[in-house]
């Protein structure tokens, strides 16, 4: 769900649980917080995401994200490089 929510250009807040951190950049792209201490880091994620002061800015930036790391063509073009790697080191052993 993070990336349909950058695909729309929507800021994520999260939990730090799983791979979610990985795919957050936090002041940026959303926020994280922590269950361990649930009732204050996430009023704290809220009330970071409130005091934004360009909003659209943000926006911006988890659409960005969506097309360069998760749309299709991106997508692709990561796998051939992936694979091409995969192929140089296979053939220099």
């Amino acid at each position: 769900m993070v990336i349909e929510a950058f695909r729309n250009g929507t800021p994520v807040i999260a939990s730090n649980r799983g791979a979610l951190p990985e795919l957050i950049d936090v002041n940026e792209t959303g926020f994280i917080f922590s269950f361990e201490d649930i009732d204050t880091e996430l009023s704290a994620a809220l009330n970071n995401f409130e005091n934004i002061k360009n909003k659209s800015d943000m926006h911006k930036a988890c659409y960005e994200k969506y097309t360069e790391q998760f749309h299709i063509k991106s997508y692709l073009e990561n796998y051939q490089i992936m694979i091409g790697e995969m192929v140089n080191v296979s053939g220099n052993s």
